[in-house]
């Protein structure tokens, strides 16, 4: 009995040991992979992978015993309606010092207009560390930034409660068509050669543009998950001489001129329309599908023998591809569906054709004629594009579609204006004008829509044939170095004008040795040049120098004969910023056209030679005289206001040297703006995208 019960007792022993073993194992895999856990997510609340938006995304509880965690999420709609102002790649953590290359110059720069000489620490250099988590990158190269003392109802962005790592990074939730309007209003474009308005997007899939690539995957809980990746930084394609440089780098980079407007402006552009100045906006939709291309005509025996010849298992969808051809491309739905009852709308510029497209087809003058369609975004994709981002497209846009037609279908007399292919009437050509007076550099990448690209395309044809056969030539001829006086009080306007004119030749340089790609330090330099030219030309009297601008936009043979006026050898670039009156603008009675008087510039007084045609009638131009002549007649005195860039007398407007230039300036800067723009076509995506993104 006694040795039972010793026996029995060991045996307990042992179980109760090998019991205690295992809890002490137990424990101590459950502490490792606590402690394993804890420091996963201090790693992924750390200053490194969260960076100034940790203290927004980590809420310390209960002194550390509890620990929150908070994700912004950024709706398109709300940052319309709190005029958010983006401002894109100019975050200091994105943009490290970076050398230049300009053999004139050993200087650095920063985004913030910083200028230091060689060997000067920076605290740039220090904050050059991008995060770990991708969506912290992202926000901070489009100008989010965390706002810790702003109430939470005034914040641009809403705060989630999120639960999870992913990879050891906190993720943020988007709404997929959120994050698709964001990227094309920064120019981001698919790696799919036609992307599809009907198809769910790919995974994984890949979206390139000016400050980096969205990779998207598959999660393993079939959901998306996307990840952002910084572009290298790049330094300045312009070799600018010393001076001009220093000019710009020690001027701060200015805000938008209308920061109220610049979201919506860049978000109508992703999506093909203009932004006007009263808060309005212009859309030029696409064909109808009616109006469309017509398919090339083919004999029925060409046909009859190419199907003989097709294999017995051709299927229907072969044959019906055969039997559209080349144009199937262009009316994807149509072949689908037999009416007019679509699943979805079409973007409106899918039956479109470009001059390519048309010259191939031995079309070579068909041009595009556009008329006033209301209520086209209902009818549209393009619609359910603008109501995403929160644009108001019910009762603030100017609606036009197109059509085509041979030259000899276009009634003048309905149609009288054009501009390249494009034709209009009276008053979408005051809207057109409107528009163009917008369209300025912003400081980065232009970014439209291919549709709105190719009308730019034709609105600027003229000043595309003109560049290009003077790439051997500069824009405008001016002294090596600027004269010295210029940098004296009362020559401000003229230091202004010869730098500018310094960043348009280099432009023109570069294009002559075939660079395609300008980088965002080159757009900055553009921006502050362009900005101080329309406070020029903002002086002139009664839109004097807007219309002049106008004019050079509308007129091929006022823009070629001001341009060889200003690269003939005999051109003096100080004598013209001298002229009192070098333009006079004055309205004709007869045409009710405005009369764009250039003969001055060659007074005989100067050096340089007459021009062949110095009188120009302009549409729009000068009309504002009409109203100053009629409160003349009334006896109010016009010259009460007169302003530093011209005189009024006698209902005409006489412009200086300085506005006429720097017209001339702004409006290439403009051109050089456009060309060298990035088209986004993501912004088809934004029905096909999955609902919920995760970016880490």
């Amino acid at each position: 009995m006694g040795d039972t019960a010793a026996w029995i007792g060991a045996v307990c022993a042992v179980v109760a040991t090998v019991i205690g073993v295992a809890t002490l194992l137990t424990v101590y895999v459950a502490a490792t992979q606590l402690y394993s856990r804890h420091r996963l997510l201090q790693h992924g609340l750390s200053k490194n992978a969260l960076g100034p938006w940790k203290p927004i995304v980590v809420d310390d509880k209960w002194h550390r015993l509890r620990t929150d965690i908070h994700t912004p999420t950024i709706t398109v709609s709300k940052l319309v309606r709190d005029h958010w102002e983006p401002k894109i790649a100019r975050c200091p953590q994105l943009q490290p010092i970076v050398p230049n290359r300009n053999a004139h110059s050993k200087w650095s720069f920063s985004m913030k207009g910083e200028l230091k000489e060689p060997g000067e620490s920076s605290p740039l250099d220090t904050e050059a560390q991008l995060a770990e988590a991708s969506w912290v990158n992202f926000l901070c190269a489009i100008g989010m930034k965390p706002q810790n003392n702003v109430p939470v109802q005034d914040r641009h962005y809403a705060l989630q409660s999120e639960t999870e790592l992913i990879n050891g990074i906190v993720p943020m939730r988007w709404k997929g068509r959120d994050l698709v309007a964001i990227a094309s209003m920064i120019g981001f474009q698919a790696t799919e050669k036609e992307p599809s308005f009907t198809k769910p997007m790919p995974l994984p899939t890949q979206w390139s543009g000016p400050l980096g690539w969205l990779q998207f995957r598959s999660s393993s809980d079939g959901g998306c998950i996307a990840e952002f990746r910084l572009k290298h930084v790049e330094v300045l394609a312009m070799v600018l001489p010393k001076e001009t440089l220093d000019y710009y780098m020690k001027r701060p980079v200015p805000c938008a001129p209308k920061p109220k407007h610049y979201l919506p402006q860049r978000l109508w552009q992703s999506i093909g329309g203009f932004y006007l100045p009263n808060g309005y906006a212009l859309f030029l939709g696409g064909a109808n599908c009616g109006q469309g291309p017509r398919r090339p005509a083919r004999r029925t025996e060409e046909v009859v023998r190419d199907v003989m010849d097709m294999p017995n298992n051709v299927s229907e969808d072969d044959l019906r591809e055969y039997a559209w051809g080349s144009q199937r491309s262009q009316w994807p739905e149509q072949v689908k569906h037999d009416g007019d009852g679509l699943s979805q709308l079409l973007p409106s510029d899918l039956f479109d054709i470009s001059r390519l497209q048309r010259e191939r087809n031995g079309r070579k003058r068909t041009l595009e004629v556009l008329k006033e369609c209301p209520g086209l975004l209902h009818t549209v994709a393009d619609g359910g594009w603008a109501e995403t981002r929160g644009l108001d497209w019910r009762h603030k846009v100017y609606e036009y579609d197109r059509q085509y037609k041979d030259s000899g279908e276009v009634r003048e007399i309905n149609y009288p204006y054009g501009m390249g292919d494009l034709r209009m009437d009276e008053e979408l050509l005051k809207l057109i004008k409107s528009a163009l007076s917008q369209l300025k550099p912003d400081g980065f990448y232009f970014c439209p829509s291919s549709h709105m690209k190719k009308d730019l395309n034709e609105i600027f044809e003229h000043i595309t044939h003109r560049i290009e056969e003077s790439k051997n030539k500069y824009i405008c001829k001016c002294p090596d170095n600027m004269p010295k006086r210029y940098g004296e009080v009362g020559y401000e306007n003229r230091k202004i004008i010869y730098h500018a004119t310094v960043v348009v030749n280099e432009m023109q340089r570069l294009l002559k040795v075939g660079r395609t790609h300008v980088s965002v330090e080159d757009l900055q330099i553009m921006y502050i040049a362009s900005e101080e030219l329309s406070k020029i030309l903002g002086k002139a009297l009664s839109d004097g120098g807007t219309d002049l601008e106008w004019a050079l936009i509308y007129s091929p043979k006022l823009f070629q004969d001001l341009m060889r006026r200003l690269q003939c050898q005999d051109f003096s670039f100080d004598e013209l910023l001298k002229m009192k009156s070098a333009v006079v603008l004055r309205m004709d009675t007869k045409t009710n056209h405005g009369e764009i008087d250039c003969t001055q510039i060659s007074r005989p007084q100067t050096s340089m030679r007459p021009l062949t045609d110095g009188k120009h009638l302009i549409p729009l131009v000068a009309s504002k005289l009409r109203t100053r002549t009629e409160k003349d007649e009334s006896g109010v005195n016009e010259d009460a206001a007169r302003p530093e860039g011209g005189t009024a007398h006698n209902g005409e407007i006489q412009l200086d040297g300085a506005t006429v230039l720097a017209a001339f300036l702004n409006v290439v800067l403009v051109y050089f703006w456009v060309r060298k723009s990035w088209i986004t076509d993501v912004t088809r995506y934004d029905t096909t995208i999955p609902q919920s993104v995760t970016m880490v």
